[in-house]
């Protein structure tokens, strides 16, 4: 059996919205072989009920459960180190990544995101991407994924 393809996001899950859990279940879809790797919630965040539900919204997306996979958390290094397993960091659309984007780009993953409106919080992806010279592909948002 071949290896999984990983997708990741490693924000916090309190920036995880519906619109951006949708598409990514979308991807999930059309990449049958495919996880995506969470950070498992914070313990002030009621772990167990949110990944429960989650889980839930998974399976009512068509995608099986165990294709989610939560990453426990540890110390900075630990974590960092985690990147280089994963092949795409999948950004959150309404408050995307910050310092999460910037950890992945460091770490070499290469980072999708959408960056539409006009918020800072949900352009910062596409700005660190900017930066990069010539590694951004510009697009019309999420209906490119359609």
């Amino acid at each position: 059996s071949t290896e999984p393809f990983i997708f990741c996001n490693f924000n916090k899950n309190d920036k995880l919205d519906p619109e951006s859990w949708e598409l990514w279940m979308m991807i999930l879809r059309r990449v049958p072989n495919s996880v995506l790797w969470l950070l498992e919630p914070s313990r002030k965040a009621a772990p167990k009920a949110m990944k429960a539900n989650l889980l839930k919204e998974a399976a009512a997306q068509g995608v099986m459960p165990d294709r989610i996979i939560f990453a426990p958390r540890t110390d900075k290094e630990k974590h960092l180190s985690r990147h280089k397993h994963a092949g795409l960091f999948l950004d959150t659309i309404l408050y995307g990544a910050h310092s999460t984007a910037t950890d992945a780009l460091k770490g070499g993953l290469p980072v999708l995101t959408i960056g539409y409106g006009d918020a800072f919080a949900n352009r910062v992806g596409i700005s660190l991407l900017n930066s990069l010279d010539g590694h951004q592909k510009n697009g019309d948002g999420k209906s490119q994924f359609g």
